[in-house]
């Protein structure tokens, strides 16, 4: 399901510029089965919104296909606020 305010962006540095743009109420990443640089990217991502002035206190949501110790542990290190298993 889409609601009118949801938005989807191909790139993280769009996601990122959105991000600060639009003030969402929440940040969803979704990690899927992709390349190591690709999920690299995203945790990069995750720790630049949070770091962000504009973007720090908005809740960011991981979502991950299966449990990955490594991901799990580089998200918490970019303090991202909730990780679930879809």
């Amino acid at each position: 399901m889409s609601s009118p305010e949801e938005k989807w962006v191909p790139s993280p540095i769009q996601c990122l510029n959105k991000a600060i743009d639009g003030k969402p109420k929440i940040i969803v990443i979704r990690f899927c089965k992709m390349p190591i640089q690709e999920r690299e990217s995203l945790v990069e991502l995750s720790t630049a919104l949070k770091r962000n002035i504009h973007t720090q206190k908005c809740p960011v949501l991981a979502l991950l296909l299966s449990k990955h110790r490594k991901l799990i542990e580089d998200l918490k290190q970019a303090e991202v606020d909730y990780v679930r298993y879809i």
